[in-house]
């Protein structure tokens, strides 16, 4: 059987947690692959840890069908934010690396990047959180994975991405979580710094959020109470009683067309006999 690579946009993405890709590998031993797993340019787009299950299990044949779309990071986007629990810090990191053309294969051109607005709005942070995530991704591409994988927030990455390679990668291997389960903390003990940061900035991101739609919504109330739309709802009023009284002129008129032809029809058989 053909091995295949993960491609670059789809390893943008952290790995699945071990508890998922367990219950991940049960259900693929049990009911077979249900999803194809989806190839661009030769490797893995869509699928990689459904593909990584089905080797283990030795499986003959492996579903795959050819990514048949336009956009690729459009399509790894769609498939992978809504399917994991991904942190304002990953989010950045995430929409400004695939933000990067070249990643998807394509040539770069002037007009092709995003703005800092629109990568705001794709991974649903504020602008400082994207500016920091294209601070962090001028560093080191450990750097950049730390951040993804969630071991480091763009705050702390773009301050590190001053430093020499040297230091950032001495950064990151301090960062890094221990790759054994961590005890769980009782209640009552004290959140890390790292936690605080990221709860921090999680609260930063909703707060932003709340404000736009309480403005979206403010600016709808406004709407709606205005002179203009009290008009528009006593010309429907006007327009709907006027709709009743035609249609019961109608009906009326309708009446005595039936009781003229009535009278029409009589009298001629009046004049005929």
């Amino acid at each position: 059987m053909k091995t295949y690579e993960q491609h670059p946009l789809s390893a943008l993405f952290p790995p699945m947690p071990d508890e998922e890709y367990a219950s991940l590998f049960d259900d693929i031993d049990q009911n077979g692959l249900r999803d194809p797993i989806v190839v661009h340019q030769g490797k893995i787009l869509d699928g990689w840890h459904r593909y990584s299950v089905c080797k283990e299990l030795e499986l003959d044949r492996i579903k795959m069908v050819e990514y048949e779309g336009n956009d690729p990071v459009a399509f790894v986007k769609s498939k992978n934010f809504h399917r994991r629990h991904l942190s304002a810090s990953q989010r950045a990191m995430i929409i400004v690396s695939l933000s990067d053309p070249t990643r998807a294969g394509r040539p770069k051109t002037g007009n092709t990047a995003m703005t800092i607005e629109d990568e705001a709005q794709a991974a649903q942070v504020n602008e400082k959180t994207i500016k920091r995530a294209r601070a962090a991704s001028k560093g080191t591409q450990e750097l950049q994975d730390a951040v993804i994988a969630g071991d480091m927030t763009v705050e702390d990455a773009a301050q590190l991405a001053k430093e020499s390679p040297a230091k950032q990668r001495e950064a990151v291997q301090k960062k890094e979580k221990p790759k054994k389960d961590k005890p769980k903390k009782a209640r009552g003990d004290v959140v890390s710094a790292e936690a605080y940061k990221t709860l921090q900035e999680e609260y930063d991101n909703l707060m932003m959020n709340y404000e736009a739609m309480a403005a979206e919504l403010s600016a709808c109330d406004a709407v709606i109470n205005s002179k203009e739309v009290h008009e528009m709802k006593k010309l429907h009023l006007e327009i709907n009683t006027l709709k009743a009284s035609r249609d019961q002129w109608m009906k009326k008129s309708s009446e005595l067309t039936r009781q003229l032809n009535y009278a029409q029809n009589k009298l001629k058989k009046y004049e005929n006999s």
